[in-house]
């Protein structure tokens, strides 16, 4: 790649949403590798040049994706190639030499050149054409999915019957290819135009689409279609939004299951400001949004520890349910709320006042929401939410030292959750780990290890209880002087952690620096205020210093001088500060 950029006259930069993103290195890891290297490719030449560009020309399918033209090239001559004036200038610029075609010359010529679309030195070939608009239609919806598509929900989106559409694709020449999957991609190098009516064509096949999801919910054909059913709510979310308010609910649990916290937070965004959009509001689109705030924005932040901003979401979408009457989601909204609760009473550990009233607080929100979901239609008192609360004010009792309370509520919870594939029993039993390693530390290993032997490997909820019970095992074994095992154990809870953009992955590896002894008392004794990702980025930098003179990485006393400690602290919620604004910037 980088010689064929090097080697060409002219590169042509294509402005679209994805192709921005990747090419600015916001993309995901592992994916849009490609585009992230031709930018990093192009950033270094332009850098190289003191900003002088010629070679680098921005071209743009239509007016609206003008915004998307790469940050570094939004300064330079721009070209809409699907308009005749821009296209013939971009023609004449990239090859002056090549004679301008005869007023009256049909406008296919320009679609099928016999020497390319620029003359020779041009890239981009000529794509088959269909005659019917419907088809050309399908395979544009084939260029904004590039995942493939299921014929169904192309089929639906451009009305033509899926016997009728497959057997034009079946056709050498129809520019697409079946993927092994079954579903359709496109085949063609040349970008195709936008139809007049894109947005609804888009809004259309994001119907089909969710329906397809929803059909196949249980096999990987669903899974296979959620980044292009996000890649169509970014298109049409504000021209469409009744059709992309309920993009959150149907892919939640698919996401979920995934481990991209970034992903989910997308979407439930997506269907949250889709449904603010909409016009004549309905209870659907409410509904919608304060699914998405609870189960998707407020689940996101608690797991990135922005807790604050977790609550607000988990409130408003209590008071839209109030405010429609879904008794469900209100339920739901008061459990979350309890859970958070304890969340931020384990985060005041050095304010025994608060602490104290958000244990109470959570426990009085646990109580109430199992009283809301043993009266709500369709779950009752023998519930598996109703069992989750339970267990859910166990967890509360125990952290507030009410052990016999949190014993009482895990006898209900276990009657309740016996199914050991759910995460809800997961979580049940490290409870009644941590409760056991309150008097025997050995008995507490039988609960860890009933979790990690069980859960679906390829399920993000499973292994973030998988991770749970490999540190609290940890902190059993070095409580029975098992260092080897607990280091073992919070390296394994780090790696997974890690895999799931999880903050406690820091928690781990502070636990596994504790059980190493890596640092002294003195170094873990100044920063024990600190979030553990500020503390393992102190470490860090301590390491480096040490190394720099050629020390050892073990803090020797007369190193931790209060100057050096605080400027150490500086250093490192300066650094965590960037970290973060980093993963903020790439969700939005």
């Amino acid at each position: 790649m980088a010689r064929q950029i090097a080697d060409a006259a002219y590169v042509l930069v294509l402005g679209s949403p994805l192709y921005k993103r990747r090419f600015e290195g916001r993309e995901n890891k592992g994916v849009g590798k490609g585009a992230k290297w031709e930018g990093a490719i192009i950033t270094q030449e332009l850098y190289e040049s003191e900003g002088k560009n010629e070679r680098f020309i921005p071209v743009v399918l239509s007016e609206s994706n003008i915004a998307f033209i790469p940050t570094l090239l939004a300064g330079q001559t721009y070209y809409n190639i699907n308009t005749a004036a821009d296209y013939g200038r971009l023609a004449k610029r990239i090859n002056p030499h090549r004679p301008l075609a005869a007023k009256g010359r049909s406008s296919k010529k320009r679609q099928e050149p016999e020497d390319g679309l620029f003359g020779p030195i041009g890239t981009f070939g000529p794509h088959p054409c269909v005659a019917d608009e419907r088809i050309e239609a399908a395979r544009f919806l084939l260029q904004v999915c590039e995942d493939g598509l299921p014929i169904e929900a192309l089929g639906e989106a451009v009305d033509v019957d899926h016997s009728t559409l497959e057997s034009v694709f079946d056709n050498d020449n129809a520019g697409v290819l079946r993927q092994p999957d079954g579903h359709w991609r496109l085949d063609a190098l040349s970008p195709l135009p936008e139809p007049q009516d894109a947005i609804n064509l888009m809004g259309r096949a994001l119907d089909g689409l969710l329906a397809y999801i929803q059909r196949h919910r249980g096999d990987a054909r669903a899974e296979s279609q959620i980044r292009n059913s996000v890649r169509l709510a970014e298109r049409c979310w504000m021209s469409r939004p009744k059709s992309v308010a309920p993009l959150f609910c149907v892919v939640d649990k698919l996401i979920k299951r995934k481990g991209d916290k970034r992903l989910v937070l997308h979407a439930a965004d997506l269907s949250i400001k889709a449904a603010r959009h909409a016009p004549l509001r309905t209870n659907t689109e409410v509904e919608a949004e304060a699914r998405a705030l609870v189960c998707g924005r407020a689940w996101v932040l608690q797991r990135i520890e922005k807790l604050k901003e977790a609550a607000l979401a988990i409130e408003a979408a209590s008071k839209l349910g109030r405010d429609i009457g879904c008794n469900e989601i209100v339920a739901y909204a008061t459990k979350c709320l309890g859970r958070l609760r304890r969340l931020e009473a384990e985060e005041a550990s050095t304010d025994p006042t608060r602490r104290t009233a958000l244990l109470k607080e959570s426990a009085n929100l646990l109580r109430d929401a199992i009283d809301r979901f043993e009266r709500l239609d369709g779950y009752g008192p023998g519930h598996r939410e109703t069992g989750d609360c339970f267990s859910l004010l166990g967890r509360t009792e125990f952290e507030a030292g009410e052990i016999l309370a949190a014993e009482g509520a895990c006898r209900t919870a276990l009657k309740l959750l016996t199914d050991d594939s759910t995460k809800e029993w997961a979580d049940l039993q490290i409870l009644l780990g941590d409760i056991a390693a309150n008097t025997d530390k050995g008995a507490s290993l039988t609960y860890y290890d009933a979790v990690i032997a069980q859960g679906d490997p390829d399920d993000a909820t499973h292994s973030e209880m998988k991770a749970r019970a490999h540190f609290r095992r940890g902190i059993a074994s070095k409580a029975l002087n098992q260092a080897s095992r607990a280091i073992s154990d919070f390296k394994l809870a780090r790696s997974i952690w890690k895999g799931l953009q999880d903050p406690l992955a820091s928690k781990a590896e502070w636990a596994e620096l504790w059980a190493s002894s890596a640092v002294d008392k003195q170094f873990m004794d100044a920063f024990r205020s600190e979030p553990f990702n500020v503390r393992v980025k102190a470490a860090q930098i301590h390491k480096e210093k040490l190394a720099s003179r050629r020390g050892t990485y073990v803090a020797r006393r007369s190193d931790l001088t209060t100057s050096y400690l605080e400027q150490l602290r500086k250093d490192s919620r300066e650094a965590i500060a960037v970290e973060e604004a980093s993963w903020c910037e790439s969700v939005q």
